[in-house]
């Protein structure tokens, strides 16, 4: 299970408040909740976001989650 508490205050506005999807699944977002605040951006939005070291997440092999609305 993943401790949203443990995830940037940007990421969790960007994913509960504005409805973005993320570029990772449930599972990498586990990962990313244990680097510090200032990488999660990157990591969770994919480029653009910031720094990305996640190189699966722009495959098409990997299926996004797509928040309703």
């Amino acid at each position: 299970m993943i401790r949203l508490a443990y995830l940037a205050p940007e990421v969790l506005e960007a994913l509960m408040v504005k409805r973005r999807p993320p570029a990772i699944s449930i599972n990498e977002m586990v990962e990313v909740a244990k680097l510090p605040w200032g990488e999660q951006m990157g990591r969770v939005f994919g480029k653009g976001s910031g720094p990305s070291r996640i190189s699966t997440i722009t495959s098409p092999q990997t299926t996004r989650a797509v928040w309703p609305g």
